[in-house]
């Protein structure tokens, strides 16, 4: 877990399969342990041309592309169609602009505050060849950072706080291989994709190792 991240500094005590089970209810089917916890806390980020970021003291990341998605649900709430045509429709943007395929992602920190959300973000971008409702077997994978499938590195949202960076800030760590006892091992962190919020809409950064 990120160590700026509020289960680190505040409640390092591991959170147990038997109490994630047992917490109170939300607002069902979510519980208390799928919702980001609201904390105040800023952020910087230095960006800069690639031929400058050569000289600098810490390793470059390089940014593939940027991508928004806004779609407006015909109601209040969207429905499971809306949410996978408009997941799908990032991942296509997300790739395209980037030069890259699915394949190519070595792992992704897509947006947890609510985690109802996560699976519908990667079923959306393919990730490691998941089609729509595959998210729940696809959990039964290795999906630690010592597997081949690594989700959310970051600890997210729900992991570090309500701020919507740290699968950013994860995203350039592990890159640059300063992302401590998270390091993922069970792939080369080569090139990443982060972002959120909504399924419905929001914004997504394609990161890199290297420039192209």
């Amino acid at each position: 877990m990120l160590p700026e991240g509020y289960w680190a500094q505040h409640r390092p005590e591991q959170l147990t399969e038997e109490d994630y089970l047992a917490a109170r209810w939300i607002a069902k089917p979510a519980s208390l342990f799928n919702n980001y916890i609201p904390i105040m806390v800023a952020a910087t980020y230095l960006f800069t041309t690639a031929e400058r970021a050569k000289d600098m003291k810490q390793k470059p990341v390089y940014i593939l592309n940027h991508a928004s998605s806004k779609t407006t649900a015909r109601s209040l709430t969207p429905t499971l169609d809306e949410v996978a045509a408009e997941t799908a429709r990032t991942g296509r943007k997300i790739y395209e602009g980037a030069g890259i395929t699915a394949n190519d992602l070595s792992f992704e920190n897509m947006y947890d505050g609510f985690a109802l959300f996560h699976q519908f973000h990667i079923e959306g971008l393919g990730y490691r060849g998941m089609k729509f409702g595959d998210a729940l077997d696809f959990y039964q994978t290795d999906i630690s950072i010592e597997g081949s499938n690594p989700i959310l590195p970051s600890g997210g949202n729900i992991g570090s706080g309500r701020s919507r960076f740290w699968m950013h800030t994860d995203c350039t760590q592990q890159l640059q291989g300063l992302a401590g006892a998270r390091t993922i091992t069970g792939v080369k962190p080569e090139i990443a994709v982060s972002g959120g919020p909504m399924p419905l809409g929001g914004n997504f950064t394609v990161w890199s190792a290297t420039p192209a």
